[in-house]
């Protein structure tokens, strides 16, 4: 009789055993519960032929066939990955991760770093699902089919060019890798810029198709955010990460933010700016003109107030959007984590503007700029990268972090944000295109800092204590 209660016992142990492992497998499945951001309606397609920024596509696309050598001919082979070519391994996650892992510092691996590596592979099943259903719909054609110059034999030239899978996939596992290891972020995002490079430089891709790309995947990243599961096994892949690499702790946002040479090499990545003589800089131009020709009268009011960077005037500007104006005393923990992100924005655009010197387009064609701002502080830096677009733009990805139910929107608002800049005469598009790169950079970069995940938790707690939860998404997560 003792022996059957012993086998009843060890059987309903083992159950529940086998049960909880299932339900920690669940658990741990964070990715499917997260609604994707919805490309179609954030950005807007530059297509062949009919958009302004095509002349720069094409210039850019011709540009980088003059990189194409023997001596970069095999990582670039190696980097766009292909199951037609002999010793070159399969696009994929695999692969990103193998080319990421001297920048990283060490490889990631299920054994070693078991949450690291949960968070790299359920956050690049987030992210690749995003261009799929862009590509469907947009079905732009790629350079090597126009052109007829496909170097690498890929065959790939019937598939829909916009937005670039690779870049996009590439550059999300980078920001998944830099949120989790600041020691080495800078290495990790040039990695994944250089990876989407290698798009344009074989042909197989515009570079709006790349940029585009890591716009969306750093809106996947913040999205994340907003993900609980997600939030718990960063902390603990963040502990991993520390015994890797023997680090006592995770860096403050202060030294993060005081830190000049990292976020110096952080930005090393983004290109020089463009002469207005040659096709990029015509491309400019065309973009300025049919913009400002287009604009309403909305449009410049939009510009003018948001021509004020304070954190507290950002969020009156997203107040159409959020429903409300979130203020210091009505959101205070929103308040300090979009502060937070907008001061490292504000510190990086500014390192990055000191390296060059541009005419804004108003002095350019000798005219007022519409935004009402003071001509003599305009005058004093230069609008490359522009700095209202990185701040819209990080701004709109920080949100998306506290109220995913509405992102969509939210993103959009901050595309808008920067595209009045070039409508009103005070930046080229290709200032306002480099501004939202320097704000996914410095967005990744403030997210690894050792108090980033508490200010998110604190801000959704706003929002779940005085809104119905079941709107939010981190909350059914």
């Amino acid at each position: 009789m003792r022996r059957k209660s012993n086998i009843l016992l060890k059987s309903l142990i083992l159950a529940v055993l086998v049960l909880d492992s299932a339900i920690c497998a669940l658990a741990q499945n964070w990715s499917a519960n997260v609604d994707i951001p919805q490309g179609l309606v954030i950005f807007t397609f530059p297509d062949n032929g009919t958009s302004p920024l095509f002349p720069g596509d094409v210039y850019k696309n011709f540009e980088g066939y003059t990189l194409r050598n023997d001596s970069i001919k095999e990582s670039l082979i190696q980097d766009m990955g292909s199951n037609t070519i002999e010793g070159v391994e399969p696009w994929g996650l695999s692969l990103f991760l193998k080319r990421q892992i001297p920048g990283n510092g060490f490889a990631p691996s299920n054994s070693s770093t078991p949450n690291l590596y949960r968070i790299i592979v359920q956050g690049y099943t987030c992210i690749n699902k995003t261009t799929g259903p862009i590509k469907n719909a947009r079905m732009r054609v790629r350079p090597c089919k126009l052109f007829r110059n496909n170097l690498f034999a890929i065959a790939m030239e019937d598939k829909s060019s916009y937005p670039s899978s690779h870049s996009c996939n590439a550059w999300g596992v980078s920001t998944l890798l830099a949120s989790a290891n600041p020691w080495h972020c800078d290495t990790i995002i040039n990695r994944g810029f250089a990876h989407g490079q290698s798009r344009l430089i074989g042909g197989v891709h515009w570079q709006s198709d790349i940029d585009h790309g890591r716009f969306l995947a750093t809106a996947c990243f913040a999205r994340l955010f907003a993900c609980s599961d997600f939030l718990s096994d960063l902390e603990n892949a963040r502990i991993e990460v520390c015994e890797q690499l023997n680090k006592p702790e995770f860096p403050t946002f202060e030294e993060l933010y005081a830190n000049e040479d990292t976020l110096s090499l952080l930005t090393k990545c983004v290109p020089a700016p463009y002469t207005l003589t040659d096709p990029v800089g015509g491309s400019d131009m065309l973009q300025y003109v049919q913009k400002a020709r287009a604009c309403t009268d909305a449009e410049r009011q939009a510009a003018i107030a948001q021509s004020d960077l304070s954190t507290g005037n950002v969020l009156r500007c997203f107040a159409p959007v959020l429903g409300d104006t979130l203020t210091i005393e009505s959101h205070p923990a929103t308040y300090h984590l979009l502060d937070m992100c907008l001061q490292m924005c504000r510190r990086m655009c500014g390192l990055t503007q000191g390296r060059y010197d541009r005419i804004r387009p108003f002095d350019y064609f000798n005219t007022d700029p519409m935004t009402h701002e003071d001509i003599d502080s305009l005058r004093s830096n230069s609008p490359y990268p522009s700095l209202h677009s990185a701040m819209g733009w990080v701004a709109a990805l920080t949100l998306v972090m506290v109220r995913p139910d509405i992102q969509n929107d939210i993103l959009h608002h901050g595309i808008l944000y920067g595209d009045n800049r070039v409508s009103t005469g005070a930046s080229w598009q290709s200032d306002v295109d480099m501004g939202r790169l320097v704000a996914c950079i410095s967005l990744v970069h403030t997210t690894s800092s050792s108090e980033f995940i508490t200010a998110v938790r604190n801000a959704q707690a706003e929002f779940t204590t005085t809104t119905n939860s079941e709107t939010y998404s981190y909350a059914k997560e």
